[in-house]
């Protein structure tokens, strides 16, 4: 049976992990010193917004999570969540939230826009898998259509193969497929963003040179694609939302 993720309590400990890192929030904003403050505020409202239409598809709680967030809370970080609150309802109208769609919530929470199609596919997805292939250590025969280009990302973000973490590929494809904003069945029709990507790949690249975990790394290249990193305080505080959700997902698939 498939497993679903609810809303009141993703926001629920969104909420405590920001809260307990309020006055670090506020002291990285150097402009106002409250972005904090504004973040506990914008996700408590999420959370009590949500568990007031707990009963309503997902899309429906994001929906009105996001009115509430729109009219009450008027910073700038507020209307960004707002935003992406309302991207959330609609990339996930008629599903539950669960491991094939938890990449979706956390890349509209995070402003990750889909990239547009590309005007020549083919030649751009020989550019990708060249550099996916420098990415992941793979060889350029595995990667030669943008079908491959996700499992071939998978695969260097888990190490390992399909077959032997079944249930946490579909989380970590998530994840990649809201940031290129295509699915493994769908790219070879829309194409890929190759700004995007590139970024995001690099960012990854980095991370895996660091020694940090596979989770980390995704992060990383999850906070390279959004808006908030223009921010350095939202950069902060977008991290601690993606990163919340991640370990919140992958330990409720275990």
């Amino acid at each position: 049976m498939e497993k679903n993720l609810d809303l009141s309590t993703i926001f629920q400990a969104v909420t405590q992990q920001l809260a307990e890192n309020k006055d670090t929030l506020n002291q990285a904003d150097s402009y106002n010193h409250n972005h904090g403050d504004n973040m506990v505020e914008i996700f408590s409202l999420v959370q009590q917004a949500v568990s007031q239409k707990a009963e309503q598809p997902i899309s429906n709680q994001l929906d009105y999570a996001s009115k509430v967030v729109e009219k009450e809370v008027h910073s700038g970080s507020g209307q960004l969540y707002a935003h992406g609150l309302s991207n959330a309802a609609k990339n996930l109208t008629d599903t539950s939230l669960n491991e094939k769609s938890i990449g979706t919530l956390i890349q509209s929470l995070l402003g990750v826009e889909k990239p547009k199609p590309v005007e020549q596919p083919q030649s751009q997805g020989d550019m990708l898998g060249s550099l996916l292939s420098s990415f992941t250590g793979g060889g350029s025969s595995s990667q030669q259509n943008q079908g491959d280009v996700l499992g071939s990302l998978l695969s260097g973000f888990t190490g390992g193969s399909s077959s032997s973490q079944q249930n946490q590929g579909d989380f970590l494809g998530s994840l990649l497929s809201g940031m290129t904003g295509a699915t493994a069945s769908d790219q070879q029709d829309q194409g890929l963003g190759l700004d995007d990507l590139l970024q995001a790949g690099m960012a990854y690249f980095a991370s895996k040179q660091d020694g940090e975990s596979n989770i980390q790394a995704i992060l990383e290249a999850i906070m390279a694609a959004s808006p908030m990193s223009k921010s350095a305080h939202r950069s902060q505080s977008g991290s601690m939302v993606a990163s919340t959700i991640m370990n919140l997902a992958k330990n409720f698939l275990q």
